[in-house]
């Protein structure tokens, strides 16, 4: 197929969006948009992120994934056949549900997404390690957390301890061995040996066992120790990068995929945990129009390298007190007023964790994640 056909056939076409209270949700809009497609968005707390960008066509909320299951996937479907859409493309957790429900919306149109097995089996945080070990690739030390494990490991080191299914380093903590505990209710724990190094992330689009866009990239701010990156820059790493390929290829892995790495000093790269969505990593492609590609055709292009600027959140970075040269991710010249709607939409999540007495990481994702739960 010629450069020319391709673009012909990105310029005629109709993607859904998912997820769009995100700023990743946003950045895969714009590209789209870009390139000419008709952009069509759900989100079903009603952020008025994505709603608000010229390149978005058509706005629909729907019911939430994770409570409304059932609803939400028939409104998917209705908005599929309503909008013409040629391609369903994910961002957020909402991803589990709808590769829960392929088999139905792939009779309709494309969906960027894996197998719900390969996503289950990622998104486990002990499952993902014990199949990277499998494969020989590097990874930290990893037990699920019981009184066996207390009574096994060396209490005169330090452990990361976290919760079997969580994001945004929620709950994460760094603990020495004789202050571990275990209650022995309530959720499972994963307990990993601490890592001495440099903390480094890989975001890719991959087709088939093939890496086609991606890049390693490091966090310049965060808010907080272990938690999300609210500012990140490009990075060369081929330990990182021949780690994510081997990854990408023994699964035979089609979609979006993202790893945490610790690098240490002799510059070895341990896979942490998995995160099988889009990330952070997505805004430092957004200059590239291969992205589209990769996602429509398998079109391949080299991985993202230390050319990008580095980018980042620029609203949450003056909460935490974060400077830094970058460039925000949701302020657009050409498409202003994402970066309005973005105030309204924190805002928003804000209040609704106030009331529920939950943070606000939790509350911006309460009504899409997923936690190993059966899915209707």
């Amino acid at each position: 197929m010629s450069p020319g056909e391709i673009v012909l056939r990105e310029r005629l076409g109709t993607v859904l969006v998912t997820g769009g209270r995100s700023p990743v949700a946003l950045e895969m809009c714009r590209l789209f948009g870009r390139r000419g497609w008709t952009v069509v968005v759900a989100e079903s707390e009603g952020g008025l992120l994505c709603a608000a960008s010229r390149y978005v066509q058509a706005y629909y909320q729907v019911p939430s994934p994770r409570f409304r299951t059932a609803a939400f996937i028939a409104a998917l479907l209705e908005i599929v056949r309503a909008e013409g859409v040629g391609i369903l493309v994910p961002t957020c957790e909402e991803i589990f549900y709808i590769s829960r429900h392929r088999g139905r919306l792939s009779r309709y149109c494309q969906v960027f997404a894996p197998e719900f097995s390969i996503l289950e089996r990622l998104h486990c945080k002990d499952r993902f390690i014990e199949h990277a070990h499998e494969l020989g690739l590097a990874v930290p030390e990893t037990w699920v957390l019981s009184e066996q494990v207390l009574a096994a490991i060396d209490r005169s080191r330090k452990y990361v301890v976290k919760p079997v299914y969580s994001r945004f380093g929620c709950e994460t903590k760094i603990v020495s061995g004789k202050d571990l505990r275990w209650e022995g209710r309530g959720r499972q724990w994963v307990v990993q040996t601490f890592l001495e190094g440099e903390e480094l992330h890989a975001y890719a689009i991959a087709r088939e066992g093939r890496v086609l866009s991606g890049v390693i990239y490091k966090a310049l701010a965060k808010e907080a120790a272990t938690g999300p990156s609210i500012a990140f820059e490009a990075v060369e790493c081929s330990s990182a990068e021949k780690w994510l390929r081997r990854f990408v290829e023994a699964n035979a892995f089609s979609g979006q995929i993202s790893f945490d790495f610790i690098v240490d000093a002799a510059g070895t790269a341990r896979a942490i945990e998995c995160n099988p969505r889009a990330t952070s990593g997505l805004h430092l492609l957004a200059e590239d129009a291969a992205v589209v590609r990769a996602i429509i055709d398998g079109a391949p292009s080299p991985l993202g390298k230390t050319r990008l600027k580095p980018k980042g959140l620029r609203l949450p970075s003056l909460f935490v007190g974060a400077r830094g040269d970058f460039k925000d991710v949701v302020f657009r010249w050409e498409d202003p007023l994402p970066a309005l709607a973005q105030c309204v939409t924190i805002l928003g999540f804000l209040l609704r964790a106030l009331w529920n007495r939950r943070s606000l990481e939790e509350e911006l994702v309460h009504d899409l994640c997923w936690n190993g739960e059966p899915i209707e």
